[in-house]
């Protein structure tokens, strides 16, 4: 299954920064795309596609991505993401 997640980098100050952005996936999971440092303008966003692929076979329960953002200062947030393969396809909910 593969999983794809928008994303967009907000820069709230006044002047850019560099904003590295960084991903936490399940065991047996690959990332494809996402982690990086990312150039993000003041006042300004930055929208990227971070992509993973999950291993084939079933899995049962919900799995976390867990994105982290920091930028120089000290500056940062993180987000957690939920993911179930289910008959309908994939479903996620969003944790902050």
């Amino acid at each position: 299954m593969e999983v794809s997640v928008p994303i967009i980098i907000r820069n709230d100050t006044d002047s850019a920064q560099k904003v590295s952005l960084t991903a936490a996936i399940p065991a047996g999971w690959k990332e494809e795309s996402g982690s990086a440092v990312y150039p993000v303008a003041a006042h300004n966003t930055y929208p990227i596609r971070a992509i993973f692929v999950a291993p084939e076979g079933k899995r049962a329960a919900w799995q976390q991505i867990t994105f982290k953002a920091e930028a120089a200062g000290g500056l940062g947030s993180s987000v957690t993401l939920r993911v179930s393969d289910v008959p309908s396809g994939p479903r996620a909910t969003l944790r902050k």
